[in-house]
């Protein structure tokens, strides 16, 4: 008994929220003239084909979209793309957990499907 509720604590601890993915270092740190509604809905057209949910959060200046995968303790955010408005362009920044190297991730298949809605 001890060493389930020691596994399901250590389950538990382990679960990354779309806060702490923000505090790593973004896989894409880009920007683009499109519109925020067309970047995001590219992006979650992409995301359709993927097993995973998907989920869209207001920002005060756009949007994010959240991809999210499983555990055991439920849904956890897997890749957090946030879209912001700057005016005359748009800043796009992709997270994911545990990116907390100085030099962006760039094998992450996810990373295509989000450019290519640049």
């Amino acid at each position: 008994m001890k060493r389930t509720l020691g596994a399901v604590a250590l389950l538990v601890s382990g679960c990354a929220t779309v806060s702490d993915l923000r505090e790593g270092t973004p896989i894409i740190d880009a920007s683009s003239s499109k519109s925020v509604q067309a970047i995001s809905g590219c992006i979650a057209a992409k995301w359709q084909r993927r097993s995973s949910p998907m989920t869209t959060a207001p920002r005060p200046n756009g949007t994010s979209l959240i991809l999210n995968g499983q555990q055991l303790t439920g849904a956890v955010p897997a890749l957090v793309v946030d879209i912001d408005d700057l005016g005359s362009m748009r800043s796009v920044k992709a997270f994911i957990p545990g990116n907390t190297s100085a030099a962006p991730a760039n094998n992450d298949p996810g990373n295509a499907e989000i450019t290519s809605c640049l």
